[in-house]
């Protein structure tokens, strides 16, 4: 088979100085493209509370994404109008979502549901398999008084291409920094990683390609993400800032790159990693990469 999709449609005044577009590539019968994307949609984020999901769809169909992976996802909250993000992307793309919340909270209004907030994964692939464990409830715990109060998760699959062989795909949002200490908050990610990595040994063999992307609320080289790196190599560490794009909160660093893609297994990279900083969407920039498996 012989591959061919559209390059990417934003203009350049939507990317970081020195980004281009992603160009179209053409593949030989052996390999087959997919495109990868994280993105936090900021449903957290004073200045944005999910608004711009309509248009972050709208981006995904256009420069033609075949796998996404969102963080800051909602489901029936009232600032963003009660919508379920995941059945929202199915429906507009006629992919597949696997969504997974991260926290609950009690209905916004009587009369309606309980409003979730967490990952979701959406697959232009049919997922064959689908997971979403806790992250917090994984073999590895962080010795420190608020371990558990912040429940991450992880959305992952395994997807069907059109060749009918397998791939893994997977997203998730570790915990971000408070005010006070930061060796505590070092120490939950550095554990949620390592459950990551234990899940990922326990379900995904070592021959099968995986892709992985995800807010990490730290830089791809931090220590706490070093347990990843026993079976995954990250194509992000020097894309640049990623968070944030604007700036609510006094305690919020200045220009973080934060948002990452792994691979592990049988994948070949189709260039770089590019960083779209689409600020009247989200507070982070999107982030997005081509690979042949």
């Amino acid at each position: 088979m012989n591959i061919k999709r559209r390059g990417f449609l934003a203009g350049a005044s939507a990317l970081l100085a020195g980004a281009s577009p992603l160009p179209t590539l053409a593949y030989n019968s052996e390999s087959f493209r997919i495109r990868f994307a994280t993105w936090n949609l900021g449903s957290a984020a004073p200045s944005y509370l999910g608004r711009g999901l309509e248009a972050a769809t709208n981006w995904i169909i256009e420069n033609d994404v075949d796998v996404a992976t969102f963080q800051e996802t909602d489901q029936f909250a009232s600032k963003s109008h009660f919508t379920d993000f995941a059945q929202y992307f199915q429906e507009k793309t006629g992919f597949e979502a696997l969504y997974q919340a991260s926290s609950i909270e009690s209905p916004h209004e009587p009369d309606t549901r309980h409003r979730r907030y967490g990952n979701c994964l959406l697959s232009r692939f049919p997922m064959t398999q689908k997971f979403a464990p806790s992250l917090v409830r994984g073999p590895h715990h962080a010795d420190v008084e608020i371990w558990g109060r912040d429940n991450r998760t992880m959305v992952m699959a395994e997807a069907m291409l059109p060749d009918r062989r397998k791939v893994w795909l997977a997203g998730t949002h570790l915990s971000s920094s408070g005010r006070g200490d930061q060796t505590i908050y070092q120490k939950i990610r550095a554990a949620q990683a390592a459950n990551i990595t234990e899940y990922f040994n326990m379900l995904v063999p070592d021959t099968a390609p995986l892709i992985f992307g995800g807010d990490m609320n730290c830089a791809a080289d931090a220590p706490e993400l070093s347990s990843l790196y026993n079976r995954m190599v990250c194509h992000t560490s020097d894309i640049g800032p990623t968070w944030p794009l604007h700036y609510d909160r006094e305690e919020q660093e200045m220009l973080s790159s934060i948002d990452h893609i792994f691979t592990s297994g049988p994948i070949q990279t189709a260039g770089i990693a590019k960083v779209y900083p689409l600020e009247d969407i989200s507070d982070h920039a999107l982030v997005v990469m081509d690979f042949n498996v």
